[in-house]
């Protein structure tokens, strides 16, 4: 047992992939066939949401981006440095992003306000949601670096990303 008065968790938003309420998701709304990381998130949400006797934050950030990316974003830092045309999907879905300052504010605002803030999930994301052309671009603009996209049709690119999954 532990003096602190809350505890705040880190999960994920791809809890909600494969989901029936994708487009207007919920801090209810889970999804279908969830990744071992995803399935590992949420068992820890469930046993977190059991304790009784502190509060419990569960953030759920969409991609996290900012300075020295990790995972997808910094892959796309380094495809631009390759200064290649670059294929992308013809239509390409928004997605969600969360700058790492703003989560760093929010992580704030509860430790300053954990008294008057309700145990719970809570989904983190910044207002914006860019398709991958847009994401591409600021990044470039970013780096100052040029880059040229090729829109290619979604199912080329998919049967793409899967040879390029197995490279």
């Amino acid at each position: 047992d532990s003096p602190a008065n809350f505890f705040i968790f880190i999960s994920t938003s791809t809890i909600y992939e494969n989901s029936s309420h994708e487009k207007d998701v919920d801090e209810t709304a889970v999804g279908n066939n969830l990744s071992v990381y995803a399935e590992s998130k949420l068992e820890a949400e469930i046993e977190l949401l059991k304790i009784q006797n502190k509060k419990i934050f569960i953030l759920r950030p969409s991609v996290i981006a900012g300075p020295n990316p990790k995972g997808n974003i910094r892959l796309l830092h380094r495809l631009l440095k390759t200064k290649l045309p670059i294929p992308i999907p013809r239509y390409s879905s928004p997605n969600n992003l969360t700058d790492i300052r703003n989560l760093n504010e929010v992580i704030e605002y509860f430790v300053k306000n954990y008294n008057i803030v309700e145990s719970g999930i809570y989904n983190i994301n910044d207002n914006s949601a860019p398709d991958i052309a847009a994401i591409l671009r600021s990044i470039a603009t970013n780096e100052g670096v040029k880059v040229q996209l090729i829109k290619i049709p979604n199912k080329i690119f998919k049967v793409g990303l899967r040879i390029i999954s197995f490279i």
